[in-house]
């Protein structure tokens, strides 16, 4: 039997998640006008790394607190929920990669939170391995010197001077700072492929888990609506339509995590069907939080691009998640693939 939920110090440790960024990410804080040359959750980097976030599952030996990907899940599910900068995740990946290859101090610089690494993922497939090639689009890594990219394929750490044709750009979601830029024949500062470790899976697994946060939290702010908003003289989530839409958001929730709970107990235990599994993962979750905040839209009545409701904020965010890594189209050919019978 799979136990799928957290033990006690697991428990205790995502208490302190939900405690520091309920104190200190509020979603309200997306809704003030953003300095464009600085990444608008820049100032939680410096607490995140004295709390140890950035360096949870690196061994201790290279500066990290030596906890497993358990643990990493949890935090992402709540930086999920407050929609904590995408950079989040490349800076944790940007540690394990530095980590995996004996790079000592790079590893301390982003454990310790001086050195924050942006998020890169392909615009169209791209070509990542001993050579790069192909457009890429940039995520809130306009101060960062590194870059952290993957596929299928495996995952490449990347200087920002790499990167030509550098251009910032409006995003669909407003609130990260968006580059386009392109590699043209890149050696990577370092490249892992798939073969060597599974840290493009571990990558996407996590990236999984941000998405089931934002399908969370866009349930959660539909569910708190639906109480307060009245129509003909009571509360629209006594009305059967809204009902049913809230009880899909909440599966939805259900499913996505299931999956991704499963595919990173198959990273800690290296299945051998860890590249399904992490997959299945993000497939599910980039639906669960694609449809529930558009769900979160309707419920709101539409309101959904409008300064005074976040619910809006949790639809673009799933959409640019969902091109990271591998986007939900590739990775269900993958399943599909995966699960034909002989």
């Amino acid at each position: 039997m799979i136990d799928f939920l957290p033990d006690q110090s697991q428990e205790q440790a995502q208490e302190s998640f939900i405690a520091f960024l309920g104190r200190e990410a509020p979603i309200t804080r997306l809704r003030k006008p953003q300095d464009t040359s600085t990444p608008r959750d820049a100032q939680l980097w410096k607490p995140m790394a004295d709390l140890g976030w950035l360096g949870l599952g690196v061994a201790q030996d290279q500066g990290g607190l030596g906890l497993g990907i358990a643990e990493e899940m949890l935090l992402f599910v709540q930086a999920g929920r407050h929609l904590i900068s995408p950079a989040l995740l490349s800076t944790v990946m940007g540690a394990h990669l530095a980590s995996a290859l004996g790079q000592t101090q790079l590893a301390s610089d982003v454990i310790e939170g001086r050195t924050p690494v942006g998020l890169a993922s392909a615009t169209r497939p791209a070509q990542l391995g001993a050579r790069c090639n192909g457009d890429l689009h940039c995520y809130d890594a306009v101060h960062c010197d590194w870059l952290v990219a993957w596929d299928s394929t495996g995952i490449a750490l990347l200087e920002r001077s790499a990167f030509t044709a550098r251009e910032r750009v409006a995003a669909l979601d407003e609130t990260v700072l968006l580059e386009v830029a392109s590699l043209h024949d890149a050696v990577p500062a370092a490249w892992v492929p798939a073969a060597q470790a599974p840290l493009q899976h571990h990558a996407t697994i996590l990236n999984a888990a941000m998405l089931v946060g934002m399908a969370q939290g866009a349930r959660d702010l539909a569910v708190a609506y639906a109480k307060i908003r009245e129509q003909f003289g009571k509360p629209i989530g006594s009305f059967q339509a809204i009902k049913h839409m809230c009880a899909d958001m909440a599966v939805r929730c259900e499913a996505a995590s299931a999956q991704t709970i499963f595919g990173a107990l198959a990273k800690h235990e290296l299945r051998p069907d860890l590249a399904f599994q992490a997959a299945c993962a993000k497939s599910i979750a980039v639906d669960a939080a694609i449809e529930n905040g558009a769900a979160a839209v309707r419920v709101h009545g539409g309101m959904g691009f409008t300064a005074e409701c976040e619910a809006h904020l949790f639809l673009k965010r799933a959409h640019v998640l969902d091109q990271t890594g591998d986007n939900r189209r590739r990775l269900q050919d993958f399943v599909l693939r995966q699960a034909a019978p002989v």
